[in-house]
């Protein structure tokens, strides 16, 4: 839902995140400086490995070759890298890397580079390689982490989107045409469906009410671990001191730490409390998701009326659990929405239009709506949570959102020239050896083009910012483009691009070339087709000279000018086995949609 139908606006949100941690991470002990650090959308970018060891950002090929590597804000290289990374190599070790894949890293990414370069700059710091020391405080890059992790956890938690609620219209984006996608793709016959992880909660006048004296519900008794202070109001205290009691055993079975002597209890007489008690379970922390979906389609029809957010879905799934979804799942039940209680027992019996559910996995919900694999274009943002567990798991088609896409392409245009260049020194590098064997004994002097070839690969990152492009480092691809290559069918910076292409359309991929077949002499290079790109930050505009490999339906702009832009991009072309069978994939303005095909048949998505 995030990022995806929920489009909220950048940087304004992603500063939002950055002023929430720094709140945290100081109410939890950290120095007030850090109060100071101001957030630079330029910097953090998507798909960087955090090696937890030695404090360092690592920008990675899909090889596990090291790219760039930051500790801080500082560049590591040279014999400082291979002191740390001795082959310029890592492997990939869940107990000692994160990989920061999904957009809500991004303030992370930054918290974590500011408090560590905030630590390796100060004088009377000692340097070490796995933290920094100060007389007998010693601080592990590993422990901050866990800090910054632990803040981001308590601020998802429900603390950012319930200040995200309290200014919505400036964190997120309402767009009338994602309502016209979602009932021309209901008209012409496919099921409109959404998964989710967040649960479904009733927020009728959510921002009307009054904050009141919030009490917690229940099930939720235990959920204390990021409780700043928690209130116990009894009417007797004899009744009180039993339960600190018995709290004070039963805590340390959660890994918890209670002190009741630190624990201040306060008899209340509730009845003569002149305000209302209201349950955590409703209260702003815990419910944000179903105020974000009415912001998002409820919006004013041409007569005055309101619709309903759910009418616009065939299915609703809530409370999913990717990517164990993908997997073994869990239960499948029904939710009531006006309680946002779960029904008892498993449902069993088909699912019905407007009923909201919880729970279940791929297997179950694919069998009661009655499609398989390729039948299902699922559209998301995590390339792990949503597109590579979906793909690889139960070979769903995959659209995968990329909202930095449009900067991506905006600089790619207007830096390309390096690009170029970067081309012609690897030509020039090839042909220093033409006409050498095995039996040559003289070595060409390369070292120039070698430089050179590194400082225009330098100059290509630093157009992008400090940790440079999402997708490459120089002419080499990272491991979130690979990642892209292998697991997206079709991906763009917004899902709404859907709009502007029927069910049936087919999408075809520029063909990719062996290393072997890339030897053979051709009339043009790929390259050529890639011509009059936009000025603006949009996106690529693509059109190709030869009209046989990607077709396409120009658009006359207003100047009468023939003008495609704004594309989405192919990313793979599979054989599954078989000639004739592939991914077409393509791009027009503002367009793009998927079929998984034979070749000259399109297929209908349910």
């Amino acid at each position: 839902m995030d990022y995806t139908l929920a489009e909220y606006k950048s940087p304004d949100y992603e500063e939002l995140a950055f002023d929430t941690l720094k709140e945290r991470l100081v109410h939890v002990g950290y120095p007030e400086e850090i109060l100071s650090f101001k957030y630079e959308p330029s910097f953090p970018i998507r798909g960087l490995w955090f090696d937890r060891l030695y404090g360092t950002f690592l920008k990675i090929d899909q090889f596990g070759n090291i790219l760039r590597c930051m500790r801080g804000f500082k560049l590591v290289q040279g014999e400082q890298l291979r002191a740390l990374y001795p082959n310029k190599f890592i492997k990939y070790d869940e107990k000692r890397i994160e990989i920061m894949n999904t957009l809500f890293s991004l303030p992370e990414i930054h918290m974590l580079s500011c408090i560590i370069n905030m630590l390796i700059s100060d004088p009377t710091h000692i340097q070490l390689d796995k933290g920094v020391k100060k007389g007998n405080l010693y601080m592990s890059y590993t422990s901050v982490y866990e800090d910054v992790r632990e803040a981001r956890e308590w601020m998802h938690e429900g603390e950012l989107k319930r200040r995200t609620l309290a200014d919505i219209n400036r964190y997120l984006d309402q767009n009338p045409k994602l309502c016209s996608l979602l009932d021309r793709l209901r008209s012409n016959g496919a099921k409109v469906f959404i998964l989710t992880n967040s649960g479904f909660k009733y927020t009728n006048g959510l921002q009307n009410q009054n904050p009141g004296v919030q009490i917690a519900s229940e099930e939720n008794l235990v959920d204390l671990e990021y409780a700043d202070d928690i209130v116990l109001m009894f009417e007797e205290e004899e009744k009180a001191q039993v339960f600190l009691d018995e709290l004070t055993k039963v805590i340390p079975s959660f890994d918890m730490h209670f002190a009741p002597t630190k624990c201040k209890v306060k008899l209340v007489d509730v009845q003569s409390l002149n305000t209302t008690l209201r349950s955590r379970e409703s209260s702003d922390r815990s419910v944000t998701d179903e105020a974000i979906m009415t912001h998002i389609l409820e919006l004013p029809r041409p007569d005055g009326t309101l619709r309903k957010w759910t009418s616009y879905f065939d299915y609703i799934v809530v409370d999913a659990k990717k990517p164990a979804f993908f997997q073994e799942g869990t239960i499948m039940r029904v939710v009531a929405q006006e309680t946002g209680k779960r029904s008892i027992g498993h449902h069993m019996g088909a699912l019905e239009t407007g009923h909201v559910y919880s729970g279940g996995s791929c297997e179950v919900f694919s069998n009661l709506i009655g499609a398989r694999g390729k039948d299902v274009l699922y559209v998301g943002d995590h390339i792990f949570g949503d597109i590579l567990k979906s793909k690889k798991t139960v070979g769903w088609r995959t659209y995968l959102v990329i909202p930095e896409l449009s900067n991506e392409v905006y600089v790619w245009k207007k830096k390309k020239a390096l690009f170029d260049r970067l081309q012609e020194l690897d030509n020039k590098l090839e042909n220093s050896y033409r006409d050498m064997n095995i039996s040559s004994e003289a070595k060409p002097d390369v070292g120039d083009i070698q430089r050179e070839i590194r400082e225009v690969a330098h100059h290509m990152e630093e157009s992008y910012g400090l940790l440079g492009s999402l997708f490459r480092n120089g002419s080499r691809h990272t491991f979130f483009s690979s990642q892209v290559l292998r697991f997206a069918d079709i991906y763009s910076f917004s899902c709404i691009n859907l709009i502007y292409y029927p069910l049936c359309y087919m999408f075809r991929a520029p063909s990719m070339l062996m290393p072997h077949e890339s030897t053979v002499s051709h009339e043009e290079s790929p390259l050529d087709s890639f011509y009059d790109l936009d000025s603006t930050p949009c996106g690529l505009a693509r059109r190709t000279k030869n009209p046989l490999r990607v077709p396409i339906y120009p658009y006359p702009s207003k100047e009468g000018k023939v003008s495609v832009s704004r594309y989405l991009f192919h990313v793979n072309s599979r054989m599954n086995g078989a000639a004739g069978h592939t991914a077409d994939i393509f791009t027009r303005k503002k367009k793009l949609f998927c079929c998984h095909s034979k070749a000259g048949n399109s297929t209908k998505l349910a």
